[in-house]
């Protein structure tokens, strides 16, 4: 037992005033002998033995009483030692405790048949049901419900009930956004400021995920504020250190568009997101629910690993699924993606006309003999070949794909209807070749090309001077596949010449230049290469043009410039860049969280509603544009699947909201980022609740006992005047 005001010890000595007036009326009576009185005497001798036991208890209870109440005032409290007890440390004054609670998905790793945010919840439970009436508590989450809210408190009552408690943790509720530490923090410094209070504790739950703090040396400003209100800063670290977490990063083929019957590489991604080497796990493809191939895998901490499944679609739209073994965190061992296999798809190609021309002058005899053969295989492509002469804007109707092979310049109207076609989802390919005027196809196509077109790099054709196709870092899945050699060997065909594209104008030119070369051409920096010739300059350019896009072939698609059409990756790819050019027309239906999900329901009529992944029925408006009817769909933050439905819950588009890959990275913090976070916050962090009552705990902390002192001084006052009455009236 401690004292906190030592100095109301002297008053221990009030306690002796009762004795002493007890003493001093005693010293006041004189005895005059009286014969008379012996009789009277003798009883009142023998009456006052009986009543001095009663004198005794009463003045002892008055004794007791005095000192009861000195030693309130001197406030006893029993000191808590370290880490000691069931009770979380805290001083004998009115406390102020704020909890954050990490409530992401990382959260949801489990060890055994708990989750991180099970342990979170109990240790939450504790803290709040330990405090007593006057406290005053405030139990924040870390991450916020959506984008962009405030991180809110929660209002704890004080004192509350073991079962409050539990009603309180359960609130904490799993939230898609990722964690903000310091957004949290300065909320807890606006609450210590609003309420008075002598002691002050600020408690942070979570697993503590090297991913949530890139940036620990901006806490420091954060500590000095909570040292200057002398905030008792701890954590509890829920981390997972022996854990692996075989995650699947991404699925895909490049395209959501895939051409039926034709083998296509579909990629799988996985990481190990944890700081345990996964035991092997099988990765298992599903096509609309049924198994199609797997693999095994195994990887170190923070490994990587690409696996390829060559997938070949019936007609149709198509879910693919892939699955992981389950591990510490299993939401993102289940991967889906919608995609179409097109029955069809209409490619119209454009060849300048000249009669002249044989063998390998004829540009677009190779790309006609390909397409042919292709239209002949399960692809199904349906070609049209057309002269340049004999072009009309009313062919572009219904195409999908808009190939310009060697074209010299386009006019106006088929200029402008390309663009249209373009803007709306389809593929323009540009192909070069010795047929093309650099200077009239930039002025005619100036809002398409990817990039402005210069000069052949030859003037000349000679057969012993001759570049070669870099088929390495491929940006795109598509054409991923053309980086080995089994591929057809990209990288050996030969091209003998191509066309210069001209440089984006260099940082601090004069602004009149630099925004007429802007709205004059598209230029290599609104581009992005997609192959490359062995001398750098690029082969294939891309660019977004609204919905489609537009693909720049700086050499010939013939035999003129290249021999790549007598080489067996001719063909292949081909197809491939036909089919990525193709992909745009559709809306997208694997989205990012919070990305806007559009669908055509121009021949649905009647209410329409989508389901959501946490299987709530939200009604879907639908906005009319150019003739058609549209549901644009924004609440898309939760990950999952959702479908759009009609009134008869017909499903009519599902699709797919990617999770953030940000929460399965569960590796803890490295020591030494460890020892900076508790440097920058004055943070005390524990592995357990027994070591979070220890960081807690600091000298003084205890229970105090003078509110039972008082209490015990006010029933010995009532015990005194019921005993006088009962005895000395």
């Amino acid at each position: 037992m401690s004292i906190l005001q030592p100095f109301f010890l002297g008053f221990l000595a009030l306690a002796l005033i009762p004795l002493i007036l007890y003493l001093i009326f005693r010293l006041r009576k004189h005895e005059v002998a009286w014969g008379a009185t012996y009789i009277l005497r003798l009883t009142i001798n023998q009456k006052k033995r009986q009543n001095l036991w009663k004198q005794i208890v009463v003045l002892s209870l008055r004794t007791i009483m005095l000192a009861l109440l000195a030693l309130a005032f001197a406030r006893p409290f029993l000191a808590q030692g370290r880490g000691g007890g069931q009770e979380y440390p805290r001083g004998p004054q009115r406390l102020h405790r704020i909890v954050l609670v990490d409530n992401s998905q990382s959260m949801l790793a489990s060890a055994g048949s708990r989750t991180r945010l099970d342990d979170a919840r109990a240790a939450l439970t504790g803290l709040v049901a330990g405090l007593r009436a006057g406290d005053v508590c405030g139990v924040a989450p870390l991450a916020p419900a959506k984008p962009g809210e405030p991180i809110a408190a929660l209002d704890v009552p004080c004192p509350s009930t073991p079962d409050a408690a539990s009603a309180i943790a359960a609130r904490i509720a799993v939230s898609a956004e990722p964690i903000d530490l310091a957004a949290a923090v300065r909320a807890a410094l606006a609450s210590f400021r609003d309420v008075a209070a002598p002691q002050r504790q600020l408690i942070v739950i979570s697993d503590y995920c090297r991913a949530d703090h890139p940036a620990i040396d901006g806490y420091d400003v954060l500590g000095e504020q909570l040292r200057a209100l002398g905030v008792r800063t701890a954590g509890l670290n829920l981390g997972l250190h022996d854990a692996s977490n075989l995650a699947i990063e991404s699925v895909g083929s490049g395209s959501e568009l895939f051409l039926p019957g034709q083998l296509t590489n579909l990629y799988v991604d996985i990481v190990n997101f944890g700081d345990a080497r996964s035991p092997q796990a099988k990765a298992q493809i599903l096509v609309d629910g049924k198994p199609f191939a797997d693999q095994v895998v195994a990887l170190p901490p923070g490994g990587r690993k690409r696996l390829v499944f060559p997938v070949a679609l019936e007609a149709g739209r198509r879910r693919i699924e892939v699955k992981v073994d389950p591990d510490a965190l299993p939401g993102d061992n289940d991967v889906v993606s919608f995609v179409e296999a097109r029955p069809e798809v209409n490619v119209l190609i454009v060849t300048p006309f000249d009669p002249k021309a044989e063998g390998f002058g004829r540009e677009g005899e190779f790309l006609r003999r390909a397409l042919e053969s292709a239209a002949e295989t399960p692809s199904r492509m349906k070609t049209q070949v057309l002269g340049a002469n004999n072009f009309i804007p009313q062919d572009l109707a219904g195409r999908d794909v808009v190939i310009l092979c060697g074209v010299p310049e386009v006019p106006a109207e088929i200029a402008a209807g390309l663009e249209q076609l373009v803007r709306r989802g389809g593929g323009l390919l540009v192909a070069c070749g010795p047929a093309v005027v650099p200077a009239k196809l930039n002025a005619s196509l100036k809002g398409l090309l990817p990039a402005e077109l210069d000069e052949p790099a030859r003037g000349e054709i000679d057969p012993e001077r001759y570049t070669n196709i870099q088929a390495s870092d491929i940006p795109i899945l598509l054409l991923r596949e053309f980086e080995e050699s089994q591929a057809g060997d990209l990288g050996a065909a030969r091209v003998y010449n191509h066309i210069r594209v001209k440089p984006a104008p260099a940082a601090g030119e004069d602004d009149a230049l630099s925004a007429t070369l802007a709205s004059a051409s598209a230029s290599v920096r609104s581009a992005r290469p997609l192959l490359s010739l062995v001398t750098g300059g690029p082969l294939l350019l891309e660019r977004q043009v609204g919905k489609g896009v537009t693909l720049l072939w700086t050499t010939s698609l013939g035999g003129s410039w290249t021999s790549l059409p007598v080489h067996h990756a001719y063909l292949p790819l081909l197809v491939r860049v036909v089919n990525y050019a193709a992909g745009f027309s559709g809306h997208p239906r694997n989205l990012a969280p919070n990305d806007a999900f559009i669908a055509d329901v121009t021949d649905t009529t009647g209410a329409l509603s989508v389901t959501t992944p946490d299987t709530r029925l939200v009604s879907a408006g639908v906005v009319a544009s150019a003739g058609r009817r549209f549901v644009r769909f924004e609440d898309t933050a939760a990950p999952g699947v959702y479908e759009l439905q009609d009134s008869a819950g017909h499903v009519l588009a599902p699709f797919w909201v990617a999770r953030p890959m940000h929460e399965s990275d569960i590796r803890g913090l490295e020591p030494a980022q460890v020892r900076r976070l508790e440097q920058a916050l004055d943070l005390r962090l524990a592995s357990d609740v027994p070591g979070l009552r220890a960081a807690l705990w600091r000298p003084g902390d205890g229970r105090e006992f003078t509110a039972w002192f008082v209490l015990l001084a006010l029933a010995l006052v009532a015990l005194d005047a019921l005993l006088t009455w009962s005895w000395f009236r």
